[in-house]
C-alpha cells in the first residue's frame, strides 16, 4: 500500500536524484500537492493551450519542486487508491543551454526585486525552442476502474490530450515516476548522474530504478485482468 506518509518520503527522493544528476532547481514543498481550484479548472478545460496550463501552474506555485529547466513535478494523494504525478516539461526553453541560462538570469531579476513575476512569465513565453518532453501523467484510482472497467485502474497519459491512456500493471510511488521521467527525457545527466542512497549503500540511478520498481505493488486480477495483461501495457 502506498500511503500518505509513503508519498511524502516519496517526493524527498525525487528530489534527491535530481539533485544527483544536477538538474534540481527549486524544492517547494514535500506534502501531497492540492492543487488550486482555478489549476484543475484550467488544466480540465478542453479549450485551454497547454502553455497556459504550465504558466498558470508556475506562477501559482502549483507543483513539488522545479527542476533546472523550469519543468516542474507535481504529487497529489492521499492514498494508493488516489493517486496523481504529473511532469510538466517547460514548453518555451526545451533543453536549450542558451535558454536555460536566459531563464536563470531572468530568475535572479525576479528574487532582486528589478521585475515581477507577471514580467518574468511574460519573458519567458518569448523565448522559444522549438522541441520539448511532452506532459506526462500517471493516475490509480480503483474507484473509477470499478465503475467502468475500460478505465485503466493505473495509467499513464502521454501529451495534452486527456483520454489517452496507457495501462500500468503496478501502483508507481512518487520516486519511480520520477526516475523515469528523469531517465527518458535527461539521459545526458542521468549518465553523469551521482550515486544515491540505497538499501545496501551507494547505488547508480540504473539500480535505484530497478529497486524501485520492485517497490511498486503489482495490481491484483480484479484492478487488471488476464486480457488486460494479454495486451500491451507497463509493467
Amino acid at each position: 500500500m502506498v500511503t500518505e506518509t509513503e508519498i511524502i518520503h516519496g517526493i524527498r527522493k525525487a528530489w534527491s536524484y535530481a539533485e544527483a544528476m544536477g538538474i534540481a532547481e527549486v524544492f517547494s514543498d514535500p506534502s501531497p500537492l492540492k492543487a488550486s481550484a482555478e489549476f484543475v479548472g484550467i488544466a480540465r478545460s478542453t479549450s485551454a493551450t497547454y502553455e497556459e496550463v504550465y504558466l498558470l501552474g508556475l506562477a501559482g506555485g502549483q507543483y513539488n519542486f522545479i527542476l533546472a529547466d523550469y519543468a516542474y513535478l507535481q504529487f497529489s494523494g492521499r492514498d494508493e487508491d488516489s493517486l496523481r504525478y504529473a511532469y510538466y516539461p517547460n514548453p518555451f526553453l526545451g533543453t536549450s543551454r542558451e535558454a536555460v541560462s536566459s531563464l536563470t538570469e531572468l530568475r535572479t531579476y525576479v528574487e532582486e526585486g528589478i521585475i515581477d513575476m507577471e514580467e518574468f512569465l511574460h519573458k519567458v513565453s518569448e523565448i522559444r525552442y522549438t522541441q520539448h518532453p511532452p506532459l506526462v501523467r500517471y493516475e490509480n484510482s480503483s474507484e473509477q476502474h470499478r465503475r467502468d472497467p475500460r478505465h485503466p485502474c493505473s495509467h499513464f497519459h502521454f501529451g495534452h490530450h486527456a483520454e489517452n491512456r496507457w495501462p500500468v500493471r503496478r501502483v508507481l510511488t512518487p520516486g519511480t515516476f520520477a526516475l523515469l521521467v528523469f531517465k527518458y527525457f535527461y539521459f545526458t545527466n542521468w549518465l553523469k548522474g551521482e550515486l544515491v542512497a540505497g538499501s545496501v549503500g551507494q547505488i547508480s540511478l540504473d539500480q535505484a530504478l530497478i529497486s524501485s520498481k520492485m517497490d511498486c505493488r503489482i495490481l491484483p486480477q480484479e484492478l487488471f485482468s488476464v486480457e488486460a495483461e494479454a495486451q500491451f501495457s507497463f509493467g
